[in-house]
């Protein structure tokens, strides 16, 4: 696996293709660790994002302002660039940085479309909603966008 994959520290990873994310990354995972993972389908990352919260973040609706700056690094508080994963508060059911940070990939559709979730360290408020989603190709990679992988089933 490309090491700069795999070495990056407590930075997430980002710069990579759908491709890459399948043919390197994965590959090595399912090879240290005998698990299937992947990317979330969209819905899939909308759900565990919320945490059974039906509002636009994960924390509710009321006053995002205040309350973004615990969850997310966004546009006021990251200082231009990506932050240390889990450096905030998580989402009830454990996870971080679903607000902010870097975008994450979701899987490709048939039409090698993909869609950016979560908003990133240069988003405003509103582009960090777990609603909102940026449409791009599989191919293309940013300096803002990452990913969160999904297992079906663990190993036992």
């Amino acid at each position: 696996c490309s090491s700069d994959l795999m070495e990056r520290g407590d930075l997430p990873v980002v710069g990579v293709t759908e491709m890459a994310i399948s043919d390197d990354f994965l590959r090595q995972v399912r090879s240290d660790f005998d698990v299937k993972l992947r990317l979330p389908k969209s819905d899939e990352w909308r759900a565990f994002a919320a945490a059974g919260e039906p509002d636009p973040f994960c924390f509710g609706a009321e006053f995002p302002e205040r309350h973004l700056q615990d969850f997310g690094w966004y546009a006021l508080n990251a200082g231009g660039r990506a932050q240390p994963v889990a450096g905030l508060r998580p989402n009830r059911w454990g996870l971080f940085d679903v607000h902010g940070n870097v975008a994450e990939r979701c899987a490709a559709d048939r039409n090698g479309m993909t869609e950016a979730r979560g908003g990133a360290f240069h988003s405003s408020i509103d582009d960090c909603r777990l609603d909102d989603g940026d449409g791009l190709l599989a191919s293309q990679l940013f300096d803002w966008l990452g990913f969160r992988l999904v297992a079906d089933e663990l190993p036992e």
